[in-house]
């Protein structure tokens, strides 16, 4: 039978007042030692019981709500600690929080009923709210993300900074522009350029956030972010009919943006299928600096001609050679993201005058002798294949094409060779008498005749698509002693 501490203080209290009622009752009668005995013994017996079945205990609160007992408040402060540190590494990017703000204990002494601490531990667990500290970073008012803390933001704001700053550069004030001197040395081979600024185009903000810890990135990944502007990588599958340039056209990015996501292209061939990585990265964060540098350049002389009958046009005499100048020049580069916006010339140093070249030049005429030196053969026409391999094989001249098809001989000479070949179609060969030919491929038609002499930027042919060939070109060739040279070399110069 169980009796509960009320009970006990009850019946007590019962035999003592029985024993007293019956001294007073009775004063006559002295009171047996059996009545006294009979009353301690229950005293001290009820007194036992109660001590043994009595337990120190805290009443746990969460707000108003008593959630359980602990017998002690150490067991919850030591099971937030532990699940604080369990939680920073499951979530090692994010600042943990707990709202104990609510908890609180209240001192009790429980009767039969010892403290659960088990019990009230999932309790506070239940009720507790978990977040993480962040930081939000704003471009322009638009959430990147959210990171750790703000050193964490700056530190990968530094980073992004840094990987547009020359490794060579100082700060402005550790380096001072020298003024205009008459003693003026070169400047060193990878001198330092002095950097002036360096900062963000965008206004960045910090916001302090209180979220799930799953929101809280890495610095990994904010940096990534920042780079590619939060876009994904934009894939194309090539189409019948595609080429490199209507593949641009349609995504609105330069063919070489896709030659440079695509290195596997060769000279820009491409097949239906191919899969092609068009994806213009366009990063949230744009980094501008400016720097000051100094180079040592040379400058140019002049040039006096003296013309002389007696030479062949073309053929040149140096009598006096010209000796270039020197100068340092300063200048000041604006760059964007590492691209070059703005340059600006702000101090020239002279460190030598140049020396002016006197040249005799030929003015004696040979028909059918060329000069050497080449007119493009096509009027502001541009090329659309170099010279070079191409498709396993050597690709001789280089391919031209212009809205203005007349076609017109690179130099004076002897027309070699006017006719039709499978591989060249309608083209013409023009030995210029001095070691070179020259070549012009795929013609529409031809105004010239094997014997004929052409002088230089003589009309000889109309553009074409004869032959073994892809679209109206010129393809044009130099042969030099029996050897094809690239054109390029000739029409550049």
């Amino acid at each position: 039978m169980h009796i509960s501490q009320k009970k006990w203080s009850e019946l007590i209290q019962q035999w003592k007042d029985q024993a007293i009622h019956y001294c007073l009752v009775r004063p006559q009668l002295t009171i047996s030692v059996g009545v006294l005995t009979m009353l301690a013994a229950a005293t001290v017996a009820g007194h036992s019981y109660v001590k043994a079945n009595t337990y120190d205990a805290y009443f746990v609160y969460v707000g108003n709500e008593r959630v359980g007992a602990v017998t002690k408040p150490e067991v919850i402060e030591k099971h937030i600690i532990n699940k604080y540190n369990q939680l920073q590494v499951t979530y090692p990017n994010a600042h943990m929080v707990f709202n104990t703000s609510q908890l609180r204990y209240e001192y009790k002494k429980l009767f039969r009923t010892p403290a659960n601490n088990q019990l009230a531990i999932k309790q506070v667990d239940n009720r507790l709210e978990t977040n993480a500290l962040g930081v939000e970073i704003k471009v322009n008012g638009k959430s990147l993300g959210i990171i750790k803390d703000r050193f964490a933001a700056e530190r990968v704001l530094e980073l992004i900074k840094a990987k547009y700053i020359p490794a060579q550069a100082q700060q402005k004030e550790q380096v001072t522009i020298a003024s205009l001197s008459s003693d003026v040395e070169p400047v060193e081979q990878n001198a330092p350029r002095v950097l002036e600024e360096v900062r963000f185009l965008e206004d960045i903000a910090f916001e302090n956030v209180e979220v799930s810890p799953a929101s809280v990135l890495s610095e990994e990944q904010i940096m990534a972010k920042l780079k590619t502007g939060g876009q994904g990588a934009q894939k194309y599958t090539v189409q019948e009919g595609d080429t490199l340039s209507t593949i641009a056209a349609k995504f609105g990015v330069s063919q070489d943006l896709i030659r440079q996501n695509n290195k596997w292209i060769v000279d820009d061939t491409i097949f239906p299928d191919d899969v092609l990585d068009v994806t213009n990265w366009r990063p949230a964060l744009s980094v501008k600096t400016v720097e000051v540098e100094k180079e040592n350049q040379s400058i140019n002389y002049a040039i006096t001609y003296q013309e002389d009958a007696s030479l062949k046009k073309g053929r040149t005499v140096v009598v006096k050679a010209g000796v270039p100048g020197k100068k340092i020049a300063t200048y000041r580069l604006t760059k964007i993201n590492g691209v070059l916006d703005e340059e600006e010339l702000i101090d020239e140093q002279i460190i030598s005058q140049p020396v002016t070249a006197i040249i005799k030049r030929g003015t004696k005429i040979i028909k059918g002798e060329g000069t050497g030196n080449f007119l493009r053969p096509v009027y502001g026409g541009r090329m659309t294949s170099s010279y070079g391999m191409r498709w396993g094989r050597l690709h001789k001249g280089v391919d031209l094409v212009s809205s203005n098809r007349t076609i017109r001989a690179a130099d004076a000479g002897r027309v070699e060779f006017a006719g039709y070949k499978s591989d060249y179609g309608y083209h013409i060969i023009i030995n210029h008498g001095n070691g070179y030919k020259t070549l012009y491929g795929h013609l529409r038609s031809m105004s010239v005749h094997s014997g004929d002499i052409v002088e230089s930027g003589e009309s000889i042919g109309v553009m074409g698509n004869t032959g073994h060939s892809t679209g109206t070109h010129l393809h044009f060739e130099v042969i030099k002693n029996g050897i094809v040279r690239n054109p390029a070399a000739y029409l550049n110069r």
